[in-house]
């Protein structure tokens, strides 16, 4: 048995008006002895409106850590003012640190650029932006040589206050230099929302088309279409959506009711296949919260109120104004927590000054007075006490174990921890954390805009895959809180069969210095197809020729063993060997 230990080292400098400079590094141990090592260097320079920022990375094989077997460097430069911002950024990675001719080695390439523009207060804003990508794989594996680049323009036009329609279209071409194809890919779309507080509601529009750019033939196109409404209207919560895919109809619907000490939540699924069946699922649950008054004691005093989400921002808790709950409150060594409207009730204490603190607020929530402060219990009196949060945009969600594969959450389907997720903003800028124990993540304090959440596949568990999309792309208004869920699960085992080895030679009694001709045209692989035929005409391991159909000449006279090794799409091998007499060299006809 061996103990593998990874440390972990940060160094951070922050430099006066936004810069800072931060160096990471880890050594991974075994044994007590050195094993491996990583480093990670970054670097920010803000000056105004102008930023720039880049990092460079490298991990070794052996190192224990999520970017294992990894080397890159990354560059991020942004200029943004209120109407007009813009930002390019390049990365390079690529794994095999060691460069072992053993290992496959791919390399990733990613340039983009994009550029946003606020025409006034009633004319839309133009965004553009642009992505070229490449990753190339070289090792003993068959090669990979593909290229990507995409085009996206999107205007957005508000409608006053009440909501606004957007247009957008993108044009991507994939280039796979190896199988030398070359494929497009068309999406055109409209989206229009509205909101008339407490009712919300959205449609939006999208054709998608895929072109053989080298024949011209049309190879798939598809409309999406998809509307939702939402009403939030305290106690009643009502949602209902609607999507039509090319091969289905989605129709989903959620409730959600508080009433008195109760709580009812419901969500129904209905897909309809073009094949005419149809699948249903749905959610029901109920929840009780009781409460009980505790006794006054004359001698000693107590606090107690309301924690409110201020949605007028007037700092007064109006009647349809309420708080978290179960939110944890801390006054000295006591502790009490908030009911479903946000009151909170602690036991009586000793008449004295206390400092009152909330232990952990939910994402995306924060105290608009000065927290903590000062609490003065007086004996024989109740201290009523009203504490305004607001809200700012979240986006949050889980990673869960997709046992069906699905792509939706059952509510038997547990969570997955320490998952990586990612999160881009409209400058480039990205962050990262590990999902808890139970798959939650959570970004909270964001700004409007566009952000894009990414699942780091490599942290999945082993041979887990998404079974959602791995990269969410989402628009986050002021206030609002956006749930993404990842699914994953365990890739289905497949069975492989070898290729089938077999060749022919002629003649079948070669002399010494005669050509022999060698056709493995016969081999076949039962399932995909054979990528390489390897000869060894000397039976000494070395490969001497590479084809299928191939030429020797023996130098000398005897038996060998000739031997075929062939290779298919997944790496399977298969051999064959047959017996070659070879004669004397004829003598040469008399002058």
């Amino acid at each position: 048995s061996s103990l593998t230990t990874t440390l972990l080292s940060t160094v951070r400098w922050q430099i006066p008006g936004g810069s800072a400079m931060t160096i990471e590094g880890g050594l991974t141990l075994q044994n007590g002895a050195f094993l491996d090592s990583a480093l990670r260097a970054s670097s920010e320079l803000r000056m105004g409106d102008f930023a720039i920022s880049a990092q460079f990375l490298r991990a070794g094989r052996d190192f224990t850590g999520d970017r294992r077997d990894e080397q890159g460097i990354a560059i991020f430069q942004t200029f943004s003012t209120t109407n007009f911002s813009v930002w390019l950024s390049f990365e390079r990675t690529h794994n095999n640190v060691t460069n072992d001719p053993l290992r496959q080695t791919l390399t990733r390439q990613d340039a983009r650029a994009h550029v946003s523009l606020k025409l006034s207060e009633i004319l839309p804003t133009v965004r553009l932006s642009t992505v070229y990508s490449t990753l190339v794989g070289t090792g003993p594996l068959p090669p990979t040589d593909l290229s990507r680049f995409s085009f996206t323009t999107e205007a957005i036009q508000p409608i006053g206050t009440l909501g606004d329609i957007s247009v957008f279209t993108e044009q991507a071409r994939l280039t796979n230099a190896i199988a030398g194809t070359e494929t497009g890919f068309g999406t055109v779309g409209s989206e229009f929302s509205i909101t008339l507080t407490p009712l919300r509601a959205s449609v939006s529009l999208e054709h998608r088309s895929e072109v053989d750019l080298l024949s011209g033939i049309l190879l798939s196109q598809s409309l999406v279409t998809a509307a939702g409404v939402e009403l939030l209207q305290r106690p009643f919560g009502i949602r209902f959506s609607w999507t039509r895919f090319p091969d289905r109809l989605d129709m989903s619907a959620a409730l959600q009711a508080r009433l008195g000490v109760a709580t009812l939540f419901f969500s129904g699924l209905i897909e309809f296949l073009n094949s005419g069946t149809q699948e249903f699922s749905f959610t029901l649950a109920i929840a009780f919260q009781f409460g009980a008054p505790i006794p006054f004691i004359a001698v000693k005093g107590r606090a107690e109120g309301f924690v409110f989400i201020d949605a007028n921002s007037n700092n007064q808790r109006d009647p349809d104004e309420t708080g978290p709950k179960d939110l944890i409150l801390v006054l000295g060594n006591e502790k009490a927590r908030t009911d479903e409207r946000g009151f909170f009730r602690f036991p009586p204490m000793e008449p004295g000054t206390y400092e009152l603190k909330i232990e952990k607020l939910p994402p995306g929530i924060i105290v608009k007075t000065g927290f903590p402060h000062q609490v003065r219990i007086v004996a024989g009196q109740t201290l009523k006490l009203e504490i305004p949060l607001a809200q700012v945009a979240v986006i949050e969600g889980v990673v869960f174990h997709d046992e069906n594969r699905n792509g939706q959450r059952d509510p038997s389907e547990q969570g997955l921890g320490f998952v990586r997720v990612f999160l881009t903003d409209a400058a480039g800028k990205t962050r990262d954390q590990r999902t808890d124990s139970e798959g939650r993540f959570a970004f909270s304090e964001l700004l409007p805009g566009k952000y894009t959440i990414a699942l780091d596949v490599r942290t999945l568990p082993k041979d887990f895959s998404p079974t959602t999309p791995a990269e969410v792309t989402v628009e986050l208004r002021a206030q609002e809180r956006i749930t993404v869920h990842f699914g994953a699960a365990e890739r289905p085992k497949t069975v492989k069969f070898p290729p089938v080895a077999d060749f022919t030679f002629s003649p079948e009694r070669p002399k010494v210095g005669e050509t022999v001709r060698f056709d493995a045209s016969e081999s076949f692989d039962p399932d995909g197809y054979i990528t390489q035929y390897e000869w060894d005409f000397e039976s000494d391991g070395t490969i001497d020729a590479y084809g299928v159909q191939v030429e020797h000449i023996f130098s000398q006279g005897g038996t060998f063993t000739v031997t075929l090794t062939v290779t298919d799409n997944d790496g399977e091998r298969g051999t064959a060997r047959k017996t070659v007499i070879v004669g004397a060299r004829l003598r040469d006809p008399p002058q």
